[in-house]
C-alpha cells in the first residue's frame, strides 16, 4: 500500500467550493454538469443542497433494488425497480413552485400497513376518483394548473390500477397494497402508459414537480443483484445483501431473477447515462451504500469504459461512518475496490488511476473509536491509506445524530467540497 502524509486543508478547500458554488447561485441552470452515481436515500441531503447551485445534476441510480414498496411492483409486474428513481426525483422537485407541498403530500403518501384489502382498493379508488383529501389539497393549492397537475396524477394511478386488475383478473394473482408508495403507483402508472418506457414516465414526473435536475436509469434491464459475502454466504437481492450480518461483501454480480438457479447476466449501461459521463464537468461516486448502489452500477457495462474517457474530474465519497456492507473496511479498501472494479469492467483498462478516480473525500479530523479505522493520525498530519485520499474532517461533518456517535456529512459543505474540484473551463465568473 502506498503511504503519504497530508495536512488538513478541509476550510480552505470549502472556501475555494463556496466561492465557485456562489457563482451560480442566482444562475443555478447555467451550473456545471455534475454526474453522481448514487442510490435512492444516502445522497438525498447532498442532492438537496446541490439544487442551489446548479439544476444540471445526473443521478445514476441502479435498478436492482428489491425491498419495500419496489418490491412488490417487481415481483407482481416483472419491471425494474423504481422506488429510488421517485425518491430522488421528489428530493429534486423545486420547492418554492406553488402546489409544491401539496403534490409532495401524495406521492410520498404510503397506503396503511394495517388495512385489510377491501380498505386498501377503497383508499386507492377515492384518490383515482379526485375524492381523497390528498388529490383535494392540490385542487386547492394556489397554483394555476392545480386541476391539471391533479388530473396528470389520477391518470396515472388509473394507469396503474387498471394494469393491476388486469393483471389479477388473467392470473388469478393480488397485488399487496399493503404499504404502497403512491409515488411508485403513480411513476409505475406513467411506465405502463408510455409503453413500459421508464425515460418518459421520468421525464413526466420531471414536469409535474419542477424538477431541478436529471434521474437517469443505470441500465434498462430487468436484474437482481446477487453477492458473496466475507464468511462465503451468498445472497441474492439487494434488500438481503444491504442488510446482512455477513458482511462485507467481496464480490457481485447480477442475475435474471431472484433465486439460487438464475442464469448470470451482464445488463448494458443506459444510454443517457454514457451521453451525461461524455459531458459531465464533474463526476462523483456518491455517498450511499458502497457495494449495492455505486460498485454495483460500477460493474455495469459500459460504465469503467466510458469514465475513463471522460475528462472531468472523478471523486469518491465515502459514507461519514460505517455501514454493514463496509464492516472492517478501511478507506484505502474503497478505493482499491472501486479501482479493481472499473478495471476489471474496461477492456481498455488504463494503467493510470487518474483515469478512473482523481480524489478521494473521507472523514474525519477526530473520529470516535467507532470510525477511527478509516484513517491514521500522526499529531496534525495526517497518514493516507492511498496517495488519492483527501480527508477533511470535522469541518466537513454536522452535529451527532441523537444517540449515536454516528455523524452525517453537512451536505452544504459536501458541495462546495465537489465544487472545489471543477476544472476551471466550468465555472463562471459572474
Amino acid at each position: 500500500m502506498v503511504r503519504d502524509k497530508l495536512t488538513m486543508s478541509s476550510l480552505s478547500r470549502i472556501k475555494t467550493g463556496q466561492k465557485i458554488a456562489d457563482s451560480f447561485k442566482h444562475v443555478p441552470k447555467l451550473g456545471p454538469k455534475v454526474v453522481l452515481f448514487t442510490g435512492g436515500t444516502g445522497s438525498r441531503f447532498l442532492a438537496q443542497a446541490l439544487t442551489f447551485f446548479t439544476h444540471n445534476t445526473a443521478h445514476v441510480i441502479n435498478v436492482a433494488d428489491s425491498g419495500g414498496s419496489t418490491r412488490e411492483l417487481r415481483i407482481f409486474f416483472k419491471m425494474l425497480a423504481i422506488g429510488d428513481f421517485r425518491s430522488r426525483l421528489v428530493d429534486l422537485a423545486d420547492k418554492e413552485s406553488p402546489g409544491y407541498k401539496q403534490v409532495r403530500d401524495l406521492l410520498l403518501y404510503r397506503l396503511p400497513k394495517e388495512a385489510n384489502r377491501e380498505e386498501l382498493v377503497s383508499e386507492l379508488e377515492s384518490i383515482i376518483s379526485g375524492k381523497h383529501n390528498l388529490i383535494k389539497n392540490i385542487r386547492d393549492s394556489n397554483k394555476a394548473e392545480a386541476d391539471d397537475m391533479a388530473n396528470i396524477l389520477i391518470s396515472h394511478l388509473r394507469d396503474f390500477n387498471d394494469k393491476r386488475s388486469q393483471k389479477e383478473t388473467a392470473g388469478n394473482l393480488k397485488f399487496d397494497l399493503r404499504g404502497a408508495s403512491i409515488g411508485n403507483l403513480f411513476l409505475a402508472g406513467a411506465y405502463f402508459y408510455y409503453g413500459e418506457n421508464i425515460h418518459k414516465a421520468i421525464d413526466e414526473y420531471k414536469q409535474l414537480a419542477n424538477v431541478q435536475g436529471n434521474v437517469i436509469p443505470a441500465t434498462l434491464a430487468d436484474i437482481h443483484l446477487a453477492a458473496q459475502m466475507a464468511d462465503g454466504d451468498q445472497l441474492i437481492g439487494q434488500h438481503l445483501i444491504t442488510k446482512s450480518d455477513h458482511g462485507p461483501v467481496e464480490r457481485l454480480w447480477y442475475v435474471a431473477q431472484e433465486r439460487a438457479d438464475a442464469t448470470i447476466i451482464h445488463p448494458q449501461a443506459d444510454d443517457r447515462a454514457l451521453v451525461a459521463i461524455a459531458d459531465a464537468d464533474l463526476i462523483a461516486y456518491s455517498i450511499g451504500s458502497f457495494w449495492t448502489s455505486i460498485v454495483s452500477t460500477l460493474q455495469i457495462n459500459g460504465y469503467a469504459a466510458a469514465i475513463r474517457a471522460a475528462q472531468a474530474p472523478k471523486v469518491l465519497l465515502t459514507n461519514a461512518y460505517e455501514d454493514k456492507e463496509t464492516v472492517g473496511m478501511t478507506v484505502g479498501d474503497m478505493v482499491n475496490t472501486t479501482l479493481q472494479i472499473l478495471r476489471e469492467n474496461d477492456s481498455q483498462r488504463a494503467g493510470n488511476d487518474n483515469a478512473y478516480l482523481d480524489a478521494v473525500i473521507s472523514n474525519t479530523l477526530r473520529p470516535s473509536p467507532s470510525t477511527r479505522r478509516f484513517v491514521k493520525f500522526d499529531r496534525a498530519r495526517i497518514v493516507r491509506e492511498h496517495p488519492q485520499v483527501e480527508v477533511y474532517g470535522e469541518k466537513l461533518l454536522g452535529p451527532k445524530l441523537p444517540g449515536t456517535e454516528h455523524r452525517y456529512y453537512d451536505p452544504q459543505k459536501m458541495a462546495f467540497a465537489l465544487f472545489s474540484f471543477l476544472p476551471p473551463t466550468s465555472q463562471v465568473n459572474i
